[in-house]
């Protein structure tokens, strides 16, 4: 996918889509209309750069700057234009009440997309009757040019009032509980934003805080015709990981939490959660990095508000606030000064980041059949070792000889699993790979080396028992999820073999087995694609 990157305009705009470049709002990335694929520069960055997917395949764009003319409105000057979208100051000759009147910059050169889109950015609009929200008054269309008409909002936009510095902790919150109780209404609606930030956040002259620019909204009850599989689309510092991934089927209510918490995080400390030289670089901040905490840039920061921003800014949408309402009681919460939702059970989120899992999960759906093959591979060897040590054998070259070939076949069902597959091998199974590689040649390595300092088979393997440990603990760090637990149940496993002699290696190999089993089962490549949506 490539995406074009147009020009800021210097004209302020305190209205719908537009806002003014010296607010800090930042160029447009919007889809060429030539017919060819977008681009994705890879210059310096732009926190507050529009992603949009795939083409919309219009003519070129319409550059002058001449005012239209509508009957019924007088234009009193332009008030800033976009990628896609000028937005003119007007007034309502009929009503004499002063408007910002929209209309598609290409003109009559816009392709059938570009035209359908502006009419849904009218439409969700106009469906969205709430005081939060930029209202529409009028839909219509002048020589071929939709057109709507909106209201006018001249207090400025969020990013102005953050030019004075970050705001205070009841001001923040305040402002927070206002949009995630408007952004709910809107997820009623089955509407998602998809581009909430500071410069499409309008103040009234009284300050309340009004939501604009619904030109990249997702309709939940309606086929996403105009966006497909794998588009970015939304700001880079303000998107949600799951669109900075272009998975659009994961997109609902907690994507626009997330960027609500973006927002929260600016105001907090004056910046936003992520910044990249590149757009590339920003998108996979937001995709794999975790937010700096907001402490470590303004010291006075609450702790309850903090932690309800960095809920907010989980990168699984899962660990996020379930809907904006309950974002929005929360902060009400905090601003009554009671505990909240985000402070409660912090004791236990160690633990629920240890044990999670990754996103990825389908790694394990290719290793699955590898690790049961091994699983079993190692149960046959454990009783094959006990049966020896039953009947009396002794000699240390006849178990290293059963080990040996262990190892090999342990090798060959890699091979024959996997990497006899012609699907090239991801990176993340590289590394499993290479932390596997490391622990059989460290295993021979201390074998050896325990056995010149006089120790028995039968006393080495606990030994081995508790580097695997270690090996699969690696392995967790990597893939997270139940894998923590698999190692310390092998560590445990190895301690036991090695206080309690009577529990023998057949028994603690079909202990290592079942354990290495459980971790896997449940990765079958049919259970991974249906949570993966």
């Amino acid at each position: 996918m490539r995406i074009t990157m147009s020009q800021p305009d210097p004209n302020p705009a305190s209205t719908e889509t537009v806002k003014p470049a010296s607010s800090g709002d930042a160029p447009t990335i919007r889809p060429s209309s030539s017919g060819e694929a977008p681009t994705l520069r890879s210059g310096p960055a732009d926190p507050n750069a529009t992603v949009l997917g795939p083409p919309s395949g219009g003519g070129s764009g319409d550059s002058a700057r001449a005012a239209p003319l509508i009957p019924g409105y007088e234009i009193l000057g332009e008030l800033g234009r976009g990628g896609m979208g000028v937005v003119y100051k007007a007034r309502h000759v009929g009503l004499n009440r002063v408007v910002a009147l929209k209309m598609i910059l290409s003109g009559a050169h816009a392709g059938a997309e570009e035209l359908q889109r502006f009419r849904m950015e009218g439409e969700a609009v106009a469906q969205l009757a709430h005081p939060g929200i930029v209202q529409v008054f009028e839909i219509g269309e002048h020589d071929g040019r939709p057109f709507f008409t909106l209201e006018f909002v001249d207090g400025g936009a969020l990013t102005d009032r953050l030019k004075q510095g970050p705001l205070s902790a009841g001001e923040a919150a305040r402002t927070m509980e206002t949009l995630a109780r408007t952004m709910h209404a809107a997820h009623l609606k089955k509407i998602i934003h998809r581009d909430l930030k500071p410069a499409n956040v309008l103040l009234t002259r009284e300050g309340a805080p009004k939501i604009t620019d619904f030109g990249l909204a997702k309709r939940l009850d309606a086929a996403e015709g105009l966006t497909a599989s794998g588009a970015i689309m939304g700001t880079p510092a303000y998107m949600a990981p799951e669109q900075a991934r272009g998975q659009i089927r994961e997109i609902g209510p907690r994507t626009d939490v997330y960027a609500l918490g973006a927002i929260l995080y600016e105001l907090l400390t004056g910046r936003a959660p992520f910044k990249g030289a590149t757009s590339i670089e920003l998108l996979q901040q937001v995709a794999d990095v975790a937010p700096q905490r907001p402490r470590s840039f303004t010291s006075n920061v609450d702790p309850a508000l903090e932690a309800i921003c960095l809920k907010c800014l989980e990168k699984n949408p899962d660990d996020r606030y379930p809907s904006a309402e309950l974002l929005a009681a929360d902060l009400a919460a905090f601003l009554r000064g009671d505990r909240v939702l985000a402070e409660q059970n912090r004791n236990l989120r160690v633990l629920q980041l240890l044990t999670r899992d990754t996103r990825h999960m389908e790694v394990m759906a290719r290793f699955r059949r590898v690790n049961m093959a091994n699983a079993s591979t190692i149960f046959v060897f454990s009783i094959l070792t006990e049966i020896l040590q039953r009947t009396g054998m002794t000699n240390t070259l006849t178990f290293a000889a059963v080990w040996g070939l262990g190892a090999l076949i342990i090798l060959f069902n890699v091979w024959w699993f996997r990497y006899r597959d012609p699907l090239p091998a991801a990176l993340i199974e590289r590394q499993i790979s290479l932390v596997f590689a490391l622990f059989l040649f460290v295993a021979v390595l201390s074998g050896v080396l325990l056995y010149h300092q006089g120790l028995t088979p039968p006393q080495i393997l606990p030994v081995l028992f508790v580097e695997a440990a270690f090996a699969v603990g690696a392995m967790a760090i990597i893939m997270g999820g139940t894998f923590y637990i698999a190692s310390v149940l092998t560590a445990l496993l190895g301690l036991a073999m090695g206080f309690v002699p009577a529990l023998g290696i057949g028994a603690s190999g079909a202990l290592l087995a079942l354990i290495i089993f459980g971790s896997v089962w449940r990765f079958s490549p049919a259970a991974v694609a249906a949570e993966n949506g």
